[in-house]
């Protein structure tokens, strides 16, 4: 492929209904960034149903593993504190989970998944998978994971750089 080519142009089957701006495909980020967007897109209408959005995803999802403390969800989901407790606080209107003085510092709070939550999360991550295997479908499988792979390597990658500085 030549530096000004795009990666559509080497691609086996190309729908000729779908119009990419050839000038910006030349970039990763740029298909990267625009797959993403679809992909969000699909899980935002998944979660919708269950009157979630991502952020509260993956909050339920990081305390299946236990309780976390609201700085901690706020680090693991790169979101700042501020408003991690507002999603924090509308889970807990949701009845999903508790939020607890921290038992050996009273200044942090513990948050726990409720039952209710969990029996909740089960059926989220049941459409949220769906939907993410219809998202990655136009894949074989093997492509499917070795994309996976390949996003975990880049991702690792960066991060670990990053961390570094």
């Amino acid at each position: 492929m030549s530096e000004t080519s795009s990666p559509l142009d080497d691609a086996e089957e190309v729908d000729s209904s779908v119009s990419l701006p050839s000038d910006l495909t030349i970039w990763t980020s740029f298909l990267l960034w625009r797959t993403t967007s679809l992909a969000q897109e699909r899980i935002r209408e998944t979660l919708a149903a269950f009157g979630l959005r991502i952020p509260h995803n993956m909050i339920l999802t990081l305390l299946t593993t236990g309780p976390r403390t609201q700085v901690s969800l706020s680090e693991l989901t790169q979101t700042d504190r501020k408003t991690m407790v507002t999603l924090v606080d509308d889970l807990e209107r949701m009845g999903l989970v508790v939020r607890k003085v921290h038992p050996q510092d009273r200044r942090a709070h513990h948050v726990t998944l409720t039952d209710e939550g969990k029996t909740l999360l089960a059926q989220v991550h049941k459409e949220v998978t769906e939907t993410d295997a219809a998202f990655v479908a136009p894949l074989s499988a093997t492509e499917q994971e070795e994309f996976r792979s390949m996003l975990f390597r880049l991702l690792q990658a960066h991060l670990s750089e990053e961390q570094g500085k």
